[in-house]
């Protein structure tokens, strides 16, 4: 018979063997890679004076509110930048949907 703190011994054991032998999982791969940050928009806003920005979400974003709120900013911050912004909010979606529509409804 096993007692519940032998088995957590041998629990705690044999992943310290897996860690060692290398079976355990590592960290997933991240699903993005951030490239410079928002220095690049700040660079292209700059030189180019043009900018294009996109909001892709749910009712929220297809709402007033936030994307009015940073429309509003960049504008300020970059005033001689001229914008094309893109409310492709749907309302009653999810980011799944989301994920599928950079293409059509950004691009």
């Amino acid at each position: 018979m096993m007692f519940k703190g032998s088995f957590r011994i041998a629990q705690a054991a044999l992943a310290l063997a897996m860690l060692a032998a290398g079976c355990a999982h590592a960290a997933p791969e991240p699903l993005y890679c951030l490239r410079s940050g928002l220095d690049n928009c700040r660079l292209a806003f700059d030189r180019t004076k043009q900018g294009r920005v996109a909001y892709i979400g749910g009712s929220i974003t297809a709402s007033p509110g936030w994307r009015d709120l940073v429309c509003d900013l960049l504008k300020k911050r970059f005033p001689e930048t001229a914008f094309d912004f893109i409310n492709a909010g749907v309302g009653g979606t999810n980011s799944t949907y989301g994920a599928f529509r950079p293409q059509d409804d950004a691009f």
